[in-house]
């Protein structure tokens, strides 16, 4: 008898953390695209970015999962960032949190108004597989940093203006 309640009882319990660990990660994830929302000037209405919001009736943990342009895998992480073409995004990448996205392994932000630097930190999207920043007035260097994205397929960078070449670290595998 004892033995069908501690199964019952580890059940329940892993359902729990594995719940509060998915909150946890959408909370994060929720948070982060919202203070990179708040950092951009949106030039046209409507913008995609227009319903990225939670209402203050509604929990904080809300998914991003049905936000235009957000995809998300099955346990409900975002794993593709897709705001190509929309034009409107007026902004830099430097309030965007990299760290807060551990199973992004797609993004596209090309065709927007996108300048400043592309950030260092960039470098800890550990799953990326796909990266377009194309058609957007950013400026600098390409950072060595990119290198770390030992998962990346495929890196389109053009109609920027971006100064130097591609760094050594980019390709190179062990």
């Amino acid at each position: 008898m004892a033995l069908p309640t501690l199964i019952k009882r580890v059940f329940t319990f892993s359902l729990i953390y594995f719940s509060l660990c998915v909150a946890s990660d959408s909370t994060q994830e929720v948070n982060a695209l919202l203070r990179w929302k708040s950092s951009l000037q949106i030039d046209q209405n409507p913008s995609p970015l227009t319903s990225w919001s939670v209402s203050d009736h509604e929990n904080v943990t809300k998914s991003p999962c049905s936000w235009p342009g957000i995809s998300c895998n099955n346990a409900g992480n975002v794993i593709s960032i897709n705001l190509t073409g929309t034009g409107n995004l007026n902004g830099t990448l430097d309030e965007f949190s990299f760290l807060s996205f551990p199973h992004l392994s797609y993004l596209n932000l090309s065709k927007n108004h996108l300048f400043g630097t592309i950030p260092p930190h960039i470098g800890n999207l550990s799953n990326l597989k796909y990266l377009n920043l194309s058609t957007n007035q950013l400026s600098g260097e390409i950072p060595r940093e990119i290198g770390l994205l030992t998962h990346l397929e495929v890196m389109r960078l053009v109609k920027n203006h971006l100064d130097g070449s591609i760094p050594r670290e980019v390709g190179v595998r062990d």
